[in-house]
């Protein structure tokens, strides 16, 4: 039973585990400065929307087929239809949830998206020829306020805001801006270093290096 609990919870924490974040370090020497997810009371707020909506048309939808088709086969039929297909749409909730985080290290600054069923996004920004030049914190409203969910925009070159890159509803978010302030304003930065990565090859590496395994010593 506790075993079980603990399970459960642990679905449903904002920040990952330790294996998550040792699959996303893609980077020689990268160390980690933030992982997050979203702010888990927004997935439970959508999570009963999805579970009142579903009730609703539960009980109504069959008591509509019944009263215009006299049949009780068809109105279980229709009840479980419902169910399975609200069902359905709380576990894709959830997953979409899971899989939906953002990754700052000192190498790079990352949202990833991953669907299970369809399709994996990753958008990130590398960060060793870019400059951070402002950090911000918002928070819409009483709600947000009380449960302490908001967005961070870390900006990078204010005067032409040519990027921008925002960890949205996420928790304590002043005090997510202000760890990023410290941490990042104060990363050495390279100039002219070009990273890539290989096809099918999970791990980033330094142009130079790879020409000094291809040219003859």
């Amino acid at each position: 039973m506790w075993y079980t609990t603990s399970v459960r919870l642990s679905i449903l924490q904002d920040r990952l585990d330790k294996n998550q974040i040792k699959s996303l370090l893609t980077f020689p020497q990268e160390n980690l400065i933030l992982s997050v997810r979203e702010h888990p009371m927004l997935l439970i707020f959508r999570l009963i929307k999805i579970f009142i909506a579903g009730i609703f048309l539960a009980i109504t939808s069959p008591l509509i087929c019944y009263f215009f088709l006299r049949s009780i086969m068809l109105s279980v039929e229709v009840f479980l239809l419902i169910i399975a297909i609200f069902g359905a749409l709380l576990i894709r909730e959830i997953i979409h949830w899971y899989f939906h985080m953002y990754l700052i290290t000192n190498r790079k600054i990352a949202e990833i998206r991953y669907d299970p069923l369809s399709s994996e996004l990753t958008n990130s920004i590398l960060l060793d020829q870019l400059r951070c030049t402002e950090i911000d914190a918002e928070l819409r409203g009483f709600i947000s306020e009380m449960f302490d969910i908001g967005n961070v925009t870390i900006t990078f070159d204010r005067p032409t805001h040519q990027e921008t890159f925002t960890l949205t509803n996420i928790r304590s978010p002043r005090k997510t801006a202000n760890l990023l302030s410290s941490s990042l304003h104060t990363l050495p930065k390279s100039s002219q270093q070009i990273w890539t990565r290989s096809k099918g090859h999970p791990q980033y590496t330094f142009l130079e290096e790879q020409d000094d395994r291809i040219l003859p010593n």
